[in-house]
């Protein structure tokens, strides 16, 4: 019985640490600036050259023959 309680606060504990560490990191990368998208697309937006399409090109996948 004792054991029970012992890992039910060991699991709590860990998911509480896990969700921490995670809020932390991203906190961290606000803070420290790191880059994201927003500056490309504010370039892109930006740019003369309006007309240029950057989508990549779309190809169908190929598919191997399977026999059932």
């Amino acid at each position: 019985m004792k054991y029970t309680v012992v890992l039910a606060h060991v699991r709590g504990f860990l998911a509480l640490m896990a969700r921490t560490s995670v809020a932390m990191k991203v906190q961290s990368r606000r803070l420290k600036g790191e880059r994201n998208g927003q500056p490309l697309i504010a370039t892109l937006q930006a740019s003369p050259y309006r007309d240029i399409d950057i989508e990549p090109r779309r190809d169908p996948m190929p598919v191997r023959g399977v026999e059932l």
